[in-house]
């Protein structure tokens, strides 16, 4: 019998869901313990008797209201046996559209600006895959596009590669990173949604073939305080225009008061103190892999990189803010004059809560009540993180992202 996995972002973008028994339908639909969206990125219930204890904990919907899945060929173990995922949007107990499911604003912003859906988003993804056993004396080489670590993980490697090809994930480029066992998937460019969609089911993915290997996959962004982080690096096109001076303006402005969408945690914060190739400040540069923002391509094709993104950003909270800068470059172009001076990255994890809260762009893109929420999940999270050790806190972490 065909089954369904039918998942959806919590409000860190981790996959969630069941799988229904079942082939797909447009009507199917799942319900789910409210409490999830009151997590914080430990796992731990945080606003509780916001999101769940006043309607008495009752469940969430999920439905795939878009009325489509991806539909492959079942593979022995990979997502269950299941042969179709369905990426579902939610209905908070109250029947209404739930304040963090950040999918669905994302969807609805471009249903109703449909000029946003111009532009156009590539992904490329770095990760560290963890043997069960990580002493140095089974490590490969950690140097970039070397293939030492990935040829001591080559079988599951191989099988994530099928995996993405079967689930219809499409990727350009697999490279190995700079540290032990880090790695990166490039995606093809895609609408913002599509993107969205694309980096959501890729980590979803990427962590269950591991697991099948028996490793452990992880997106968190600093596992050592001496190695290499792993981003999320967003490339940004606009087909429309090869104004590269619109785009790096409406980029600059992300990296500001909507900060916390692209470096969501205290551990991505640790990139300010490593050395890497990432700008700790707001610059833009021709082909540069040392600026925030990298302008990449030919005369006829060129985009923006931006590579302060971490990975575990959630790719639809981070593309929407990155919409949001778009939309407010194109209203006034004249705020890209001087980026480097006008703007700079707050990279104090709780000034930059308060930042996010009060940022015109978000408040543009977001609703109070969300705004709210998340800020408030936040800054919770922010305060257990204080508590914890270095190595203590990238248990938890690589435990859920």
């Amino acid at each position: 019998m065909a089954r369904t996995l039918i998942v959806f972002p919590d409000a860190h973008g981790i996959a969630r869901g069941k799988v229904a028994n079942e082939p797909f339908r447009p009507s199917l639909q799942i319900g789910c313990a409210s409490g999830v969206f009151s997590k914080d990125i430990f796992g731990v219930p945080q606003i509780f008797d916001v999101l769940a204890t006043p309607s008495g904990a009752a469940d969430i919907t999920i439905r795939p209201e878009d009325g489509e899945a991806c539909t492959f060929e079942p593979a022995p173990g990979l997502l269950f046996g299941t042969s179709s995922i369905a990426i579902g949007t939610v209905t908070d107990p109250k029947h209404r559209p739930h304040p963090l499911d950040f999918r669905r604003m994302l969807r609805d912003k471009l249903r109703r600006v449909s000029d946003l859906n111009r532009y156009r988003f590539g992904a490329e993804l770095e990760f560290h895959l963890m043997p069960p056993d990580d002493s140095p004396a089974l490590r490969a080489d950690g140097q970039a596009y070397a293939f030492g670590s990935a040829s001591n993980l080559a079988i599951c490697i191989d099988a994530m590669m099928n995996a993405l090809d079967r689930v219809g994930i499409p990727w350009n480029n697999f490279s190995q990173e700079n540290h032990f066992n880090q790695f990166e998937f490039s995606l093809q460019h895609s609408t913002p949604l599509e993107q969205a969609d694309r980096v959501f089911l890729t980590r979803f993915v990427l962590r269950d073939v591991a697991a099948l290997h028996g490793l452990r996959c992880t997106f968190t962004p600093v596992v050592r305080e001496d190695g290499a982080p792993s981003n999320l690096h967003l490339h940004v096109s606009d087909p429309a225009t090869d104004c590269v001076e619109a785009l790096s303006a409406g980029l600059a402005s992300v990296l500001s008061g909507p900060f916390l969408a692209i470096c969501p945690t205290r551990n991505g914060r640790l990139v300010q103190r490593m050395n890497s190739f990432s700008s700790k400040k707001i610059d833009v540069g021709e082909g540069d892999r040392f600026k925030a923002l990298r302008i990449v391509g030919g005369t006829d094709e060129r985009h923006i990189e931006l590579r302060t993104p971490t990975s575990d950003a959630n790719p639809y909270l981070a593309i929407l803010m990155i919409l949001g800068g778009l939309q407010a470059g194109d209203d006034n172009p004249a705020n890209g004059a001087d980026i480097a001076s006008n703007h700079g990255i707050e990279w104090d994890f709780d000034r930059s809560i308060e930042a996010f809260q009060t940022d015109p762009i978000a408040r543009r893109m977001l609703d109070s009540e969300s705004i709210e929420l998340f800020t408030s999940m936040k800054r919770l999270e922010g305060r257990k993180s204080a508590e914890l050790g270095f190595e203590a806190e990238v248990s938890m972490l690589m435990a859920v992202i």
